[in-house]
């Protein structure tokens, strides 16, 4: 019987898993939650297949991969679509095959980050922080409805390609910047530089791929030195594409108007757990913002609809590959 470990599993997806697991597959799973550490060398002992990880923070480099050639386990799926956290080469020196997930809900984020925008131009934080105040008086200032805004989309795959749809329906003028322009999506938005989208557009958001070494905060003081003052920036992301402390600096100086995150850098401080304090300095100036910033905390991915086809994709993926070295999303 073909057998998965799954490390890094939420806990409402247990049942998932099971269900999915015995109406389609009928593997042999063994399942570890988010809290298990994914490099215990204890758990790959059983005669494993593969690996599905839920993971997104624990780098995995050569000893990691070493102990999965040493149990024989030739397979590793990342259950998302970023994978900017393993050690491509070390896998690939130990003979591990690595494929990650991608289209599994683009809805999902995308409804969060235009939900994320949409708060933020209707100053939603601000009336909750005066609220906690008991003070109920208007702000006195009138935003755009979405329809009289423009919206840059920066990454038009899936994901960004779905939020520009969003938009659109709404009204809103919508344009566009990836690296490859695809012609089909020029019925939904107009491409153009990102200078161009920073400086026109009432709205920015953010869904690239993060590539590490290669586009590390992108997003940073002089892009948006050319931002108009009202921006609303929205990352739905990877947190390292963007300078947290450019982005507080402009907040603070009153260059862009608010910032709406799911991911963040150094987010594994804060994000998965109640904390008593935040301890990293550019945290704390960002969330002292409180009336002009939403964070939440990496959520974009948790509708049901998400999880369950993020399992089923990776369980199908894991046999693929074992079976024919083959699979739709493989990276190496």
């Amino acid at each position: 019987m073909f057998k998965v470990i799954a490390v890094g599993v939420r806990e409402k997806e247990f049942g998932m898993y099971r269900q999915i697991n015995t109406e389609e597959f009928g593997y042999e799973i063994t399942m570890y939650p988010m809290d298990h550490d994914i490099r215990d060398p204890e758990i790959y002992k059983g005669g494993y297949d593969a690996v599905i990880s839920g993971n997104n923070t624990t780098v995995l480099n050569d000893a990691y991969f070493a102990m999965l050639e040493e149990n024989h386990i030739r397979v590793f799926i990342i259950k998302m679509t970023g994978y900017n956290q393993i050690d491509l080469d070390a896998a690939k020196a130990h003979n591990v095959m690595i494929a990650n997930i991608e289209a599994y809900s683009p809805n999902a984020i995308a409804e969060l980050a235009v939900g994320m925008a949409m708060a933020l131009n209707r100053d939603f934080s601000a009336y909750a922080a005066k609220a906690e105040a008991l003070d109920f008086t208007q702000i006195p200032e009138y935003p755009k409805e979405i329809r009289d805004c423009k919206v840059g989309i920066l990454g038009t795959g899936h994901i960004g390609m779905v939020t520009a749809s969003l938009y659109k329906a709404l009204g809103a003028e919508v344009y566009g910047f990836d690296r490859f322009e695809k012609e089909e999506n020029k019925a939904v938005l107009t491409y153009t530089t990102m200078e161009e989208i920073f400086r026109t557009c009432d709205i920015v958001s953010i869904h690239l791929a993060y590539i590490y070494g290669q586009n590390d905060r992108m997003i940073n003081a002089e892009v948006l030195s050319h931002a108009q003052k009202d921006l609303i920036l929205v990352n739905a992301a990877r947190g390292e594409l963007v300078d947290l402390q450019a982005v507080v600096d402009a907040l603070k100086e009153g260059r862009i108007r608010a910032f709406g995150a799911d991911v963040v850098e150094h987010e594994k401080q804060i994000f998965g757990r109640k904390v008593e304090e935040i301890t990293n300095d550019t945290l704390k100036e960002l969330y002292a913002l409180k009336d002009r910033i939403l964070i939440t905390p990496h959520i974009g991915a948790n509708t049901v609809r998400a999880r369950e086809n993020q399992i089923r994709i990776a369980l199908k993926e894991a046999k693929s590959l074992c079976d024919t070295g083959e699979a739709p999303f493989r990276i190496i």
